[in-house]
């Protein structure tokens, strides 16, 4: 095995702190045995005090600094805070938000991505930057703007406007396709003009859905599209090192579009002890965008908060797990935000490396023994990759923004839902991958994809159906393939592809809360029935797994879910969602059936990531809860930090990292 590095490091701002605090913060650095400082993304005003008079020679003396002490540099592009002289000759350039008022100086991410102006400027920062820096061996990695979302459903100024009635012309054609898309006979809404279209609002009960999604996801690709812009400058303009964007755990912004133009997926994300399984659940969906490590690239060594600090606990040891849970998912680098607090300013009460006063914070040893963990199993983690997932489970973007525009079901919450699904299923030792429509079905053996409202995500349909027909066990429902590309019902079955695939027909879509409905499975058990009741009708050829009970007789003894054979694989439709217990019994029903079961078992506080590289396999296992756990292994593993031979029924104990080889 060949060492390849592995990346620890911060966000540093030596600007901030007028670089009187650089030989403090590299001693510090240098303890903690940091290896990368992540630099630029907020300095505009630094880089060009004045249109046209750029000054990197103070970034330059910074970064020379940190690699004559062994430590790399990712530059970030600094498009995320244009300085006054430039929203002061432009103020045009500032989002406008759904009220109608334009964003202030003085906060971020408050250009809009649409204006020819700010791009201009952009583009301009971003040219010289690369010109200055394209040749220092010292920076491995570009990070352009910073956090990028539609916040408020993004900018609702005139160019974006613009660029959104050019969309919905390139998407339908003409604006009588669009009313009868969108069935705007309704209330007369009837536009003769794209032009006409207004942005929706955030509290209009009666903004239309289609627009609401429509705009949403359009801002997320002008976003994109602002972010590819920049990079194909920094290509152009030489840069060869990766080129990524640093994101966080929401879906308004489309993480897979977003990163089609880059290299590397960058993760930002600030879990606590109280949600920290939803960390593992975001890492693995983001390392499945691209076939390469991805970066996380901010993440808080303890609480954090703008001017409070937030209420969740960070409780010793906290610290250590959460800076190599990345590694334990592929990641080849983690961040911290921040190297050196704020003395002044926003997020005065964000936690750091070191104090404002330059002092080292209560957790400081926990970055020490992290690093010392990441020396010790360096190859294993860089030679051994992810393996490729047996399993999966959708999660999407398109569909997060269609339930946005369109709630369905009072209270139901897209991600929060897929992410409890998430957690049990990982808590019974056979967590899926988390799967984007949009990434390759070649080596899953069983999808399971539970509200994802609409199929029509670029080829995903062709795909999947092939992959069945090859052979694959599709789980769907409930609430998946219920709306098209226009976010609107179809017109000739509930389904868009379940019906005609399977021949199975949905005789009633209601609302689990209407009526007194419970499930009863094949083998007697029975579960109230959640969320959703599709009640179906089947053909002989089709197996009903589970049936209504129901004071309607007209649903009754109909069928809730039913599988159904398609060439080599077999469609498995939810009508409802059942009792977790009974819905993982029936996903490893299917596991078992594709030969897919995991053959090791974990204790519900401990996650395990199968890792391997051509000869060899193993495993990242990681504590989440701060409690003592188990693992039962399927054979000989050699514990890569000890040397010690494990088998069998093995304690994990609190907070523990482990990379076991297989013997």
């Amino acid at each position: 095995m060949s060492k390849k590095p592995l990346y620890l490091g911060a966000a540093y701002y030596p600007e901030v702190n007028y670089f009187e605090t650089i030989d403090q913060d590299i001693t510090y650095m240098k303890k903690a045995h940091l290896n990368v400082m992540r630099m630029g993304e907020f300095a505009w005003s630094v880089f060009e005090p004045n249109e046209g008079q750029y000054d990197f020679v103070w970034l330059d003396n910074v970064i020379k600094k940190l690699y004559d002490n062994g430590i790399y540099t990712i530059l970030c592009t600094p498009s995320c805070t244009p300085p006054i002289w430039l929203t002061r000759k432009h103020p045009d350039i500032l989002r406008r938000d759904d009220d109608g008022q334009s964003a202030c100086h003085g906060g971020r991410g408050h250009g809009c991505p649409n204006s020819p102006v700010f791009n201009e400027y952009v583009n301009k920062i971003v040219t010289a930057m690369a010109d200055y820096f394209k040749d220092n061996q010292a920076v491995i990695g570009w990070q352009i703007d910073n956090e990028i979302y539609p916040w408020r459903q993004g900018c609702h100024c005139d160019f974006c406007m613009n660029e959104f009635y050019a969309h919905l012309k390139s998407k339908y054609g003409t604006i009588d396709n669009l009313n009868k898309q969108w069935s705007l006979r309704i209330w007369s809404i009837e536009y003769q003009d794209f032009n006409q279209i207004p942005y929706p609002k955030i509290k209009e009960w009666g903004s239309h859905p289609a627009i609401t999604t429509e705009y949403i996801n359009f801002q997320s690709k002008s976003n994109s599209d602002f972010i590819s812009r920049q990079a194909d400058i920094l290509r152009n303009r030489g840069i060869s090192v990766p080129i990524g964007t640093d994101m966080m755990p929401f879906l308004n912004q489309d993480h897979y579009i977003t990163n089609q133009n880059l290299d590397v997926v960058m993760f930002n994300h600030y879990h606590s002890q109280k949600n920290f399984f939803e960390a593992a659940f975001w890492m693995d969906y983001i390392s499945g965008l691209k076939d390469r490590p991805f970066w996380n690239t901010e993440t808080a060594t303890s609480y954090n908060g703008p001017n409070s600090t937030n209420p969740d606990y960070f409780p010793i040891n906290f610290n250590y797990i959460n800076t190599l849970l990345p590694f334990v998912f592929g990641a080849e680098m983690n961040l911290y935000w921040l190297f050196r607090a704020h003395y002044a300013g926003p997020e005065l009460m964000h936690s750091s490396v070191i104090t404002s006063q330059g002092k080292a914070i209560h957790n400081f040893d926990e970055i020490i023994q992290a690093s010392a963990a990441l020396e010790k199993c360096n190859e294993f983690l860089t030679d051994f990759k992810l393996s490729d997932p047996d399993f999966a489970m959708s999660f999407s973007s398109n569909a997060y923004n269609i339930f946005e525009g369109q709630k369905v079901v009072t209270g139901f919450h897209y991600t929060e839902n897929i992410i409890n699904i998430y957690k049990l299923l990982k808590e019974a030792s056979v967590a899926p991958h988390i799967h984007n429509p949009n990434n390759t079905l070649e080596k899953i053996k069983v999808l399971y994809s539970p509200f994802l409202i609409s199929l029509e995500e670029e080829d995903f349909v062709d795909r999947l159906i092939k992959w069945i027909k090859d052979g694959g066990i599709w789980i769907a429902g409930p609430l998946t393939d219920i709306r098209n590309q226009f976010c609107a019902k179809y017109i000739k079955s509930v389904f868009g592809l379940i019906e005609e695939l399977t021949g199975i027909q949905n005789l009633y879509q209601i609302p689990a809360t209407t009526l007194n409905n419970t499930i009863e499975f094949e083998n007697g058990k029975k579960s109230k029935s959640y969320i959703w009741n599709d009640v179906f009708e089947t053909k002989p050829q089709h197996e009903t797994i589970a049936r209504y009970k129901s004071d309607s007789s007209n649903i009754d003894q109909k069928p809730a879910i039913v599988s159904c054979k398609v060439g080599k694989g077999e469609v498995v439709v939810l009508g409802t969602m059942p009792e977790y217990t009974l819905l993982l019994e029936l996903i490893k029903t299917y596991l078992k059936k594709a030969d897919v079961l995991p053959s090791i078992k974990c204790s519900p506080n401990v996650i395990a990531v199968k890792r391997s590289n051509n000869q060899k396999t193993g495993y990242c296992i990681a504590e989440l809860s701060n409690e003592k756990g188990s693992c039962e292994l399927d054979g000989q593993y050699v514990d890569i930090s000890s040397g010690k031979t494990l088998k069998g029924k093995i304690d994990i104990m609190p907070y523990s990292f482990l990379c076991l080889e297989k013997v």
